[in-house]
């Protein structure tokens, strides 16, 4: 019983990690979209 629920503790910790690790890439990305389409704006402002 202890040796099941530490196997299923460790496959929920490794789950949630991997979708951690997903998020943190995905707000990363669209950070760096956001990032670049104000530099772009600001660009424009300054040729215009």
């Amino acid at each position: 019983m202890y040796s099941y629920n530490f196997n299923f503790l460790s496959q929920f910790t490794s789950k949630s990690s991997k979708e951690l690790l997903y998020l943190l890439i995905i707000i990363l990305f669209t950070r760096a979209l956001f990032l670049r389409s104000c530099y772009y704006t600001f660009i424009n402002l300054l040729i215009v």
